[in-house]
């Protein structure tokens, strides 16, 4: 729940669930489900900074260690749209990253980065 500063923007993870709803424009694989990643940045710059599905760089693993390839795609927090829009110095945005996985895939951690800024690392091993 406490944000993290990257490059421009300050992220934190609020909740990971599970779904078999239909997100963005992919299609979910029979035998999948969708890790749900919810998020929320913060512009830490003094001026407007756009965010879109480019402006972070996310990687699933599992409990292996093998990487679980993401859909490239970055939802608002509560619509099943692309998000896309500037934000306001200190402004604060929710977003979703979404991945589909086996239904008996135990992913263990995001790790999510900004341009060439440091990773954060968040444990999900135990979403439900």
């Amino acid at each position: 729940g406490a944000y993290y500063p990257l490059d421009n923007f300050d992220v934190k993870l609020d909740s990971a669930s599970y779904t078999t709803d239909k997100l963005g424009d992919s299609e979910l694989e029979e035998g999948n489900r969708y890790l749900v990643l919810n998020l929320t940045a913060k512009n830490g710059q003094a001026t407007a900074t756009l965010m879109r599905f480019d402006t972070f760089r996310a990687k699933l693993a599992d409990a292996d260690g093998a990487e679980v390839e993401w859909n490239g795609q970055m939802l608002q927090g509560s619509r099943n749209t692309s998000l896309e829009q500037e934000l306001e110095s200190k402004q604060e945005m929710k977003f979703r990253f979404f991945y589909s996985v086996p239904s008996d895939l135990k992913p263990k951690t995001l790790t999510i980065r900004e341009e060439e800024s440091k990773w954060l690392v968040y444990d999900v091993s135990g979403v439900n």
